[in-house]
């Protein structure tokens, strides 16, 4: 595939930055500077500036949720312009330190990870951070096969254990879990828990010793499967 930063594509790139920097130039109430975009249906780099010089105060009042919901309609236009398959990454780099303040992906239609790096600009005790991860992650989605999964309940434990509820988001999960080879749902599960410790261990610095996820269907009321993955060995029972 060409890339968009040659030829006619060149153009839609430019097209497609404009539309973002149109729909996107406010994260609540922080301005933003540029967005800029390199790369090609498949791969897409995505760069968003913002001065915390003039808004240091009002990124402060932003909570987790705040910016990755702003992020996950952002790469949705994306996508959308693109391709659903394409491979997002990007960041949030304030340009009066060069600091970079969020990173964040989306592997086509792999759930987003978004992590924060601006604990200097949006200073919180471990407790709240790991309350953010929560309400960060309690409603992202997730896909075993082809049934997609929203996070409905998260509860993380002292014991450095955290248990997460998915639901199905689609009719049918009994019969579409079914038909799913043990070996597909327990290799995906297990991509689920790292993901997710990775998140504790990157957002809240927490090192998670085990993840307990429970997999329901669409009306919370069948439980599909439950699975708990030892994250030091590496192991899912």
């Amino acid at each position: 595939m060409e890339s968009l930063e040659t030829g006619d594509d060149s153009d839609e790139i430019g097209d497609l930055e404009d539309e973002l920097m149109s729909d996107y130039d406010y994260l609540k109430d922080v301005e933003i500077d540029d967005i800029s975009l390199d790369g090609d249906e498949d791969d897409i780099d995505v760069r968003i500036e913002v001065d915390l010089d003039d808004n240091d105060d009002d990124w402060e009042d932003l909570s987790d949720r705040d910016i990755k919901n702003w992020i996950k309609d952002l790469v949705n236009s994306i996508q959308d312009e693109l391709s659903d398959d394409t491979n997002v990454n990007g960041k949030i780099v304030d340009t009066d330190s060069g600091d970079v303040l969020v990173k964040f992906k989306k592997d086509g239609d792999d759930s987003l990870s978004v992590t924060f790096k601006d604990k200097d600009y949006r200073g919180s005790s471990s407790d709240s951070d790991v309350e953010d991860v929560e309400d960060s992650l309690e409603g992202d989605s997730f896909y075993v096969g082809s049934i997609e999964f929203s996070i409905t309940d998260i509860d993380y434990d002292d014991d450095d254990s955290v248990t997460i509820v998915f639901g199905a988001a689609n009719d049918g999960a009994v019969s579409d879990w079914n038909d799913l080879s043990s070996s597909i749902i327990k290799n995906r599960v297990q991509d689920i828990c790292e993901e997710i410790a990775g998140i504790f261990e990157d957002e809240a610095d927490v090192s998670l010793a085990t993840v307990i996820v429970e997999f329901y269907d669409e009306n919370l009321d069948y439980l599909l499967d439950s699975f708990e993955y030892d994250v030091d060995d590496k192991d899912l029972d």
